[in-house]
Order: C-alpha cells, then sequence, then structure tokens
C-alpha cells in the first residue's frame, strides 16, 4: 500500500503541475461563453436555454447570467421558436461563428506547438495515463464526501 508521504508528494507534484498560465487566459465567464458556444455549434441548430444548462451541468439561472453577456458581446441571437412562440431558442451569430473559429486556430496552434516540444509519444502516454486516471476516478474509486462545503457548522 502507498503510504502517506508518498501520496502528499505525489498529490502536491500534481497541483504543481497544472498549466495555470494558460488557464489565467479564461476567467470563469470566458471558460463559460467558450463551452456555451461549442454546445451551440455542436448543436448544428438553435436550442434552447434549458438545453445549454443541461449540456453545461449548470442552473438555468447562470446560463441567462451567461447569454445576457454574450448576447451583449454579440455572440449569440435570440430567435422565436416557429413551433412555439412562447419559446426562445439561442443560436450562434456570424460574429459568434467568426470568434470561435479565431479561437479554435489559437487553441490548434498552441496545442501544436507544446506537444512538438514533449514529442506525440510522450503526450500520447500522458493522455493515455489520464484517461486511465478518469476512468478510475469515474468509476472505480469512490470520491469523498466534502464536509467544507456544506453550510454551517458542528457544534461538538
Amino acid at each position: 500500500m502507498i503510504s502517506r508521504e508518498c501520496t502528499e508528494e505525489m498529490l502536491e507534484r500534481f497541483r504543481a503541475s497544472i498549466p495555470r498560465k494558460m488557464m489565467e487566459q479564461f476567467d470563469q465567464d470566458g471558460a463559460g461563453i467558450i463551452h456555451a458556444i461549442m454546445i451551440l455549434e455542436k448543436a448544428g441548430e438553435p436550442i434552447t436555454a434549458g438545453t445549454i444548462s443541461e449540456a453545461m451541468h449548470v442552473s438555468t439561472a447562470r446560463v441567462a447570467v451567461l447569454l445576457r453577456k454574450m448576447e451583449q458581446k454579440n455572440l449569440i441571437v435570440r430567435l422565436r421558436d416557429p413551433s412555439d412562440a412562447r419559446r426562445t431558442l439561442i443560436a450562434v451569430s456570424d460574429y459568434g461563428r467568426e470568434e470561435i473559429c479565431y479561437h479554435r486556430e489559437q487553441v490548434l496552434n498552441f496545442s501544436a506547438a507544446v506537444i512538438e516540444r514533449v514529442g506525440v509519444e510522450r503526450f500520447s502516454e500522458y493522455i493515455r495515463i489520464s484517461e486511465e486516471i478518469k476512468t478510475i476516478i469515474d468509476e472505480e474509486v469512490p470520491i469523498p464526501e466534502c464536509r467544507l462545503k456544506k453550510k454551517g457548522k458542528k457544534n461538538d
């Protein structure tokens, strides 16, 4: 069985290995906007805010705020559902498509530079190990409850 000290060292090294420089490029809104546009692009047709909410695994209230910001940036358009005028559908605007294409190219160029430096074989091994870890976490090892997220405190 692995020792506590080894586990702590590996966890600290893992935390330190997360590429924060890349993540600093996106605040929570930026990441949400990119995610929402990708969902809209994948759908290939206008969809409801509820569908976006389900795909993002966030509340409809959060999606409403996000969509309002996206609309202010001209990334999306709201349309009436032709089959039910009470429903509003969301679609990527032409400008939104341009922006996601630009973003996709930037990400591809950035990723190619990283993969080239590391090497395809080593990067493939990293992905293989990451996928194995994901499977273990998703299917095999129960995630412990985080009591810090609960409201209130226990008075012992």
